[in-house]
């Protein structure tokens, strides 16, 4: 297990800060990536940023896509949070 740096620490609460003004609240998947790497919780919240803003995918066809991933990888969790 890699040794948490006071830098990481930082850029892991900068990225909640980031995911609670896009999203509302800190969902677990962000709170998970940035355990480790604070840039992995970044670069997603970001293509999912870029993918909102500038993809040819209405809000409700994302959110279609994002719950058939989640139903094939059987990820019981964001099935369930994709599917209100």
């Amino acid at each position: 297990m890699a040794t948490t740096t006071a830098a990481q620490t930082d850029h892991a609460e900068q990225v909640h800060d980031k995911a609670k003004q896009a999203l509302g609240f800190v969902p677990n998947l962000i709170k998970e990536m940035t355990t480790e790497n604070p840039a992995v919780g970044d670069a997603y919240l970001t293509s999912q940023g870029l993918l909102q803003e500038n993809g040819v995918l209405s809000p409700a066809e994302q959110q279609a896509v994002i719950l058939a991933v989640s139903s094939y990888n059987d990820c019981h969790y964001c099935t369930k949070a994709h599917a209100v």
